[in-house]
């Protein structure tokens, strides 16, 4: 989704600075927009407009976020996913809708960036806890919004998919799989670059790097971390007491 708006835009206004920076402002704005109504939905327009400003001046924004990295998209169709899985209100209102949307939204996440899969799972379990917390759930209501949920996941995958296929031909296309599986495979971890390395001296590495990214020191980054979990506890036992 994100290469071919920037291939629409370079047909339409022709190649330059601008429109290389184009889809990422574009994008950019939606998950704005997209904050900025869910959380005033929420919690208010003050938490809005400050989640709003704490994403905006988030580290890297502009190195991720205007240099032609599809991580702002792919949290833009994340975030619009998880926001009509929460959205208060009556579940049993256009259930089906609710759900085939928000799969196409994490399809597109995941057709922008492979790690778009975390937001796959985190928007199916919000779905699934959403369906099992509402008073008038049934078995039937389960499979049907999975199966929507399941179904809109599957709809942008597919075409993009086509299209990536109709336009390398067969033999590029199952050479650009393989060299994608690779990568994915040993930036995930699971094919070691290291064979030596262990599990414990990945979590250290990777936790050095996030904190430098960030630019907070171990025990603040930990306390980042943390903190937003003992918020929603403490916001979930509060509720229910």
């Amino acid at each position: 989704p994100f290469v071919l708006l920037g291939a629409l835009i370079f047909k339409l206004f022709g190649v330059g600075q601008l429109q290389t920076q184009l889809p990422n402002l574009i994008y950019l704005g939606l998950l704005c927009a997209v904050l900025l109504v869910t959380f005033r939905r929420f919690f208010g327009m003050t938490t809005a407009l400050l989640a709003m400003a704490l994403l905006l001046s988030s580290p890297s924004i502009v190195q991720y976020g205007l240099r032609g990295y599809g991580e702002l998209p792919t949290l833009f169709f994340g975030l619009a996913a998880l926001s009509i899985v929460t959205w208060p209100g009556p579940w049993h209102i256009h259930t089906l809708r609710r759900c085939l949307f928000a799969g196409a939204f994490v399809g597109l996440a995941l057709a922008t960036k492979v790690v778009g899969i975390v937001q796959v799972a985190t928007v199916g379990f919000v779905l699934l806890c959403r369906v099992f917390a509402e008073s008038n759930s049934t078995p039937r209501g389960f499979i049907r919004s999975s199966s929507g949920f399941a179904a809109g996941l599957m709809i942008p995958l597919f075409l993009v998919e086509l299209w990536r296929l109709l336009w390398m031909g067969t033999a590029g296309y199952r050479a650009w799989w393989k060299f994608m599986w690779t990568s994915i495979m040993a930036q995930s971890g699971a094919t070691p670059r290291d064979p030596q390395g262990i599990l414990s001296a990945k979590v250290a590495h990777h936790f050095q790097i996030l904190s430098t990214e960030v630019g907070l020191g171990h025990f603040a980054m930990m306390a980042a971390i943390v903190m937003p979990l003992v918020a929603l506890a403490f916001a979930y036992f509060s509720g229910y007491t």
